[in-house]
């Protein structure tokens, strides 16, 4: 069983937008990682923004690395919820996906997303996300196999770190901004983003 909105041949990529677009973006993040939710909170608007505007179709990978390596569940559990809120329309998920990173926890040892309880918490910032549908998915964690799952298959395109953005499989974070020499701090801005895209 796999939520709404997702595509590839094990459904295990979360998308926003329409997928007859000629262009594809690949982001992959995980719901723990510190770098992925500063990324998100500088491009995510852009991100949805130029998907509307049909430049490309949104392809979400997420990844689980820090569950493996220090314990919890968080990334995928959250990973869990942002499937059932799919299953609600792409727009919500996008939507719930922002929320978490606002409300990532502080550090690796405090697993907040491991709670169902804060991740519906988390839901009511989300115009009409809540409901006992998606709260009953959220609590039983219908989507816990299709999690993971998904974040197995997130080493498959090759891509071993998080956070990462590719266009039509070239790479835009690291390509673009190590081969300019720009540094990593600050984050990749929504400007580079959108000249990395358009080059």
């Amino acid at each position: 069983m796999h939520p709404a909105n997702t595509t590839g041949a094990s459904h295990s990529v979360l998308y926003y937008g329409s997928l007859e677009r000629q262009h594809v973006l690949q982001v992959f993040w995980e719901a723990r990682d510190a770098g992925s939710a500063t990324m998100a909170e500088s491009l995510l608007g852009t991100i949805r923004e130029a998907a509307d505007d049909a430049e490309f179709v949104v392809q979400f990978h997420f990844a689980a690395n820090i569950d493996d390596e220090f314990g919890g569940v968080g990334s995928r559990r959250a990973l869990s919820a942002l499937g059932a809120a799919a299953d609600v329309g792409a727009a919500e998920f996008v939507a719930l996906l922002n929320v978490l990173f606002s409300h990532q926890p502080v550090c690796f040892a405090c697993d907040s997303f491991c709670d169902p309880r804060f991740l519906l918490d988390l839901a009511c910032r989300v115009p009409g996300l809540r409901s006992d549908g998606f709260d009953q998915k959220v609590m039983e964690d219908t989507y816990a196999d299709w999690a993971a799952n998904a974040t197995a298959a997130f080493q498959l395109p090759g891509i071993w770190a998080t956070p990462t953005i590719l266009f039509d499989k070239r790479v835009i974070w690291l390509d673009k901004l190590v081969m300019l020499g720009v540094p990593r701090d600050p984050m990749l801005t929504p400007r580079q983003l959108l000249a990395g895209i358009r080059a």
